[in-house]
């Protein structure tokens, strides 16, 4: 399945926005155009609800079942199985 379809628009930023832009979406492996993507919808899905969009503006996608049982953390020990203040990382 293929991804959907983007949109394209210019932005104008002034040089010191765009250089903060550049040096977080390096230190997050990002591109700059990754890094506002990735803050724009972040911004959409944390936004106050309201009645037509009660989980914000743009919704969390909802996780999907794992084919293989419950997700495991790094060492392969699923979470219940690990003690009481230990947790996924």
């Amino acid at each position: 399945m293929s991804a959907p379809a983007k949109k394209s628009f210019v932005v104008r930023l002034d040089p010191a926005t765009l250089e903060a832009y550049a040096s977080w979406a390096s230190d997050e492996f990002r591109s700059v155009n990754g890094q506002m993507e990735y803050v724009l919808t972040q911004a959409l899905r944390q936004s106050r609800p309201n009645e037509s969009a009660p989980s914000g503006l743009l919704p969390t996608k909802p996780s999907k079942p794992s084919k293989n049982g419950p997700e495991k953390n790094p060492l392969g020990v699923s979470d219940a199985a690990l003690p009481d203040g230990v947790g996924p990382v």
